[in-house]
Order: C-alpha cells, then structure tokens, then sequence
C-alpha cells in the first residue's frame, strides 16, 4: 500500500532523496504526477527540501490541456509550491525534427525541466548536477516499457525496465502501481485530472495499456504487474554484474591509443563467456567512441 511511511522508505532505501535538495517535479495533472506532487510535499519540511513543480502545455488537447495546466497551478498555489509552465508546439516541433509527437513530447519535457533545474542552480549558487528532476514512473510504467523493449528484440539492459535514478533524475514512485496512487488519491480525497489520449490506442505504450495488459492480468497471471517489478530488478542486477565484469577485464586488456586505433587482447577476450564478450564489446566501442547510449 502506498502511504507516507512505505513512500518515504523508498526514497530512503534508494537514496533519492538528501536532506536540502531542490527538486524539480513534472506535473501534468493526471493522477501519478498529482499523487508525486502531494507525497513529496507532506515530508519537505522534515527533510527541509524545496519543490520547483513544472507544467507543459503540449498543444495538443485544446481547452482540456488548459484545464489541466490551471488545475496544476491552483494545487501549487495552495500547498505554497513554485509552478513553472511551458508552452510548445510538439505537433509542429515533431514535424520539423522528424520525430513521433511522442518522441517530441518527451524530448521537450526534460529540456524544460534541465532549463528550470540550471536557472535553480544558478540563482542559489548550486551544482546543477544537485538539482534533482522527479518524474511520476510507476510499476504499470516499468511493465509496459518492459514489454515494448523484449517486443523489439531487447537484451538484458531492455528488460531492466525504467532506473529508479538515472543520474539526477528520480522516480519516487516506482516501486507502486497504478492502482495503488489512485488508492492513495481517493483515501486522501484529492481529484485529479484525466488525459483523454490515454484512452486512445495511438501510440504503442497505449495500446500495451489498454489492451495488452488487462488480457494478462484476466487470463494469465492477476498479479502480472508485481512480477515485471521483480523481474526487472533481477535483471538488473545481472546487467550490473556483466557491466562490472566487463569493465574489469578492459582495466586489464584494453589500452585506447585515439579515437581510431585501440588494443584489445583476443586470446583473453575469447576465453570469456558470449555474454561476457557482448558486453566486453559494448563497453569498449563506448569508450573508444566516448558514446554513453550504445545499442547492441
């Protein structure tokens, strides 16, 4: 059950959270970033953060994306919180970067948040790397992604699922389902607002939503979300213990003269295992291409 106690454990026990952070959140106002927004803002005080919420108007939804974007505003006006908004165009940004509006979508949202965070630090003298950037991630979430990425043929990093941390981003609530925040809302008598696009099957998240996840849960397994969660974290520690492995034995066998020319020992390389190998690879073209998302 998500309350304030088993919400604050989590942050805790994954070290999310440090005593006068500031913390920009996304909020769009539907029910996961709304149940964000109200749990961080019930232990600000003992952890003397500051909260810096965000909003984006996509230009999508017409007079349904200004209900959202004026509901947002009042419920920070009323918990006394910053409330930053953004306007785009992402149908038009989408076109002219030949990008899905989805894409668009994503890639202007976390350009608002890194412009909010650098003006933060700015002001307060701080290290932008300590700003830290909150998004409403929950297990649906994490299975949904999950299900996408082993779809298009993904290895071990794919079936990972979405990091609880990466880098200054968070996501405090990932380790609750769907079904949980909107129990938490309703107990706490708080409303929240509906995006209508979430109910059409247009993009494929959507559809592994609305159709794809609701047949499993019914026909194979009712508790289908939880096990993508405990899948994922096993999964991700064997990615961790392969990227380890791998980097260990690099430190041992590569030497990187330039950007073209590099060392690397193949009688030690092929006496380790194919994963291995995969990953000793990987690891190496990153390096020597100095490339930090590297698809093979």
């Amino acid at each position: 059950m998500l309350d304030i106690d088993t919400f604050s454990h989590f942050i805790e026990d994954n070290n999310l959270i440090e005593k006068k952070d500031r913390i920009v959140l996304g909020v769009s106002g539907g029910a996961d970033s709304i149940c964000l927004l109200h749990t961080l803002s019930r232990i600000q005080k003992a952890l003397e953060i500051r909260l810096f919420v965000v909003h984006i108007n996509h230009g999508i939804r017409g007079e349904e994306a200004s209900r959202d974007e004026n509901y947002v505003k009042k419920f920070c006006e009323k918990l006394d919180i910053c409330f930053f908004s953004f306007h785009y165009d992402i149908p038009r940004i989408a076109k002219d970067l030949k990008l899905s509006e989805e894409e668009a979508g994503r890639k202007m949202r976390y350009e608002a948040f890194e412009s909010v965070s650098k003006d933060i630090a700015l002001k307060e003298g701080l290290d932008y790397n300590k700003i830290k950037i909150a998004v409403a991630h929950n297990k649906n979430d994490n299975a949904e992604t999950i299900l996408h990425n082993l779809s298009r043929g993904s290895g071990i990093s794919g079936l990972k699922g979405i990091l609880v941390r990466n880098k200054n981003i968070i996501r405090p609530l990932l380790a609750f389902s769907r079904d949980e925040i909107e129990d938490y809302l309703k107990r706490n008598s708080i409303d929240y607002m509906t995006d209508s696009t979430n109910l059409e099957n247009d993009y494929t998240r959507n559809i592994l939503r609305n159709e794809v996840f609701p047949v499993l849960e019914k026909n194979v397994n009712s508790n289908v979300i939880n096990n993508f969660y405990k899948s994922s974290k096993i999964a991700a520690e064997a990615d961790e213990f392969f990227e380890s492995s791998a980097i260990k034995f690099c430190e041992k066998n590569l030497k990187i003269k330039d950007k073209y020319e590099f060392l690397l020992d193949k009688e030690a390389l092929l006496n380790e295992s194919h994963i291995i190998s995969t990953y000793i690879i990987r690891y190496t073209l990153r390096k020597v291409l100095k490339s930090k998302e590297l698809g093979i």
